[in-house]
């Protein structure tokens, strides 16, 4: 795989990863009127954790971990777990 399509699959898991984190709205910012880029460091956290996951259960420690690390430890691993599941049938469908 060559440099280009590198940076494509990453841009498109960039935006699935996005996508499921902006419709948790975790701390219900966007709703608010949060910018729309307002988890976009969090996502760029993320995204190498999702290859490196062995699963949804995996993945949701990594998100938690990720989003209590920049704001407050108020999460359980269930809802994270839902994201975590999202993001990977996504992943799958698009073939990352």
């Amino acid at each position: 795989m060559d440099k280009k399509e590198l940076k494509e699959k990453y841009k498109t898991l960039f935006a699935i990863v996005k996508e499921a984190v902006d419709e948790w709205d975790p701390y219900g910012l966007l709703k608010m009127g949060a910018p729309k880029d307002e988890f976009e460091s969090e996502v760029a956290q993320i995204c190498p954790l999702v290859a490196k996951s062995g699963d949804a259960d995996e993945l949701a420690k990594h998100i938690k971990h990720v989003f209590d690390t920049m704001f407050e430890p108020i999460f359980k691993i269930d809802e994270c777990k839902k994201v975590a599941e999202k993001i990977l049938r996504d992943a799958h469908e698009a073939k990352i």
